[in-house]
Formats: C-alpha cells, sequence, structure tokens
C-alpha cells in the first residue's frame, strides 16, 4: 500500500532546528510562503512519486514505512529523512527534487552491503523518477530500472 505523506508546518518543531541569526518570525513567514509554492507541485506529483519510488526500487512500502508520515517544512542546510524533514528553498522544483531523494532513502533503507551501493541505488531510483517528470536528463546508470527493481539487483 501507497502511504500518504502529510505535508506539516510546525512552529516549534520549526524553531528548534534554525540555527540562523534572523528573527525567527520572519523566517517563519518564509517557511509558509514557500511552503505554499512548493504545496502546488507537492500536490501535483506526490501520488506518482510514491508510486514510483516503490515500483523502481522493488520495496513495497508497507515493508519500510508508516501508513501516513508527515513531512515538515524547516530553514535547513540539509533535508532530513528522519524525521522527514524537508529545507525550504525559493525553488520548488529544487524542494521537489530534494523531497524524492528522501523519501527514496526512507523507502530503500536497508538490504545493502555497503554506504557506497547503497548511494548508487538511491541515486538511480532518484534519477529515474526525475527523468519521468522530465525534471532531469537521465545519464546512463549501473543499473537498468527498465528491466529490474533494485531489490532484484541485490539478489
Amino acid at each position: 500500500m501507497i502511504p500518504k505523506v502529510e505535508l506539516m508546518y510546525n512552529y516549534d518543531y520549526a524553531k528548534q532546528l534554525y540555527r540562523g541569526d534572523r528573527n525567527f518570525e520572519d523566517v517563519w513567514r518564509a517557511i509558509i510562503g514557500l511552503g505554499a509554492d512548493f504545496e502546488i507541485i507537492f500536490n501535483e506529483y506526490i501520488t506518482y512519486i510514491l508510486e514510483a519510488i516503490e515500483k523502481y526500487s522493488g520495496f513495497a512500502w508497507e515493508e519500510n514505512a508508516e501508513i501516513t508520515f508527515p513531512l515538515y517544512l524547516a530553514q535547513l542546510d540539509k533535508s532530513l529523512v528522519h524525521p522527514l524533514t524537508l529545507a525550504v528553498s525559493s525553488d520548488p522544483k529544487e524542494m521537489l527534487m530534494d523531497m524524492i531523494e528522501k523519501l527514496v532513502n526512507r523507502n530503500m533503507f536497508f538490504g545493502f552491503t555497503d554506504d557506497a551501493e547503497k548511494e548508487k541505488c538511491l541515486r538511480s531510483v532518484t534519477k529515474k523518477i526525475l527523468s519521468d517528470l522530465k525534471l532531469d536528463n537521465m545519464s546512463e546508470d549501473e543499473y537498468n530500472l527498465e528491466v529490474k527493481t533494485i531489490k532484484e539487483y541485490l539478489k
């Protein structure tokens, strides 16, 4: 079953994570504004992205994830996988690509012999989805996800 991702604005959580010098009230208003821009692209693509991750990774979501999980927005240098927290940006496309990477990582968190192999697999699935969405030119990868899933390659 494909999980549901809920876009969340949590003032206290975002404030705890904030490490900048600006007044947090101004930062919070920016998070809300940038989040509103991102919500448009999020709502358009989220269902396809979740289905494509499962299709190309070969790992069923119910094996690895809750049925519903939140996606928090915060002012960060780098997004987080657990809890799923997306760094806001003035570029919604950049946020979407970052979200895809984090969701792929969330889906494929076990079954790897080493970190290099995991990174290669994560990159392959992410690039394939970005290519499907016409957000990235897909280069030649070690894994042909049109033929086999990552899980099948790992066997």
